[in-house]
């Protein structure tokens, strides 16, 4: 993730109603909720999810979409691993 990008605080949380995100390409965005049903999450995992979010929005779903916003470019100065383990 492009450091730069990152509004701080950076949180590990579970969903929340109403989360969206601008998934890496797209222009515009998407509930959480929609992503999962268009991704086959089953519902149960969902509660358990780990969701990866500063305070403007959710930056990664991990092992289902990352954000354009923290995308890496060429004029990215720091970058950001984050790993779930």
């Amino acid at each position: 993730m492009d450091y730069d990008a990152l509004v701080q605080p950076v949180d590990v949380r579970n969903m929340h109603e109403g989360d969206r995100i601008q998934s890496l390409g797209m222009k515009g965005h998407t509930t959480l909720k929609s992503l999962c049903i268009d991704e086959k999450i089953p519902w149960a995992k969902r509660a358990s999810m780990p969701i990866v979010a500063d305070s403007l929005s959710v930056l990664w779903v991990p092992g289902v979409k990352l954000s354009e916003r923290v995308r890496i470019t060429d004029r990215t100065e720091k970058v950001v691993k984050v790993e779930i383990i």
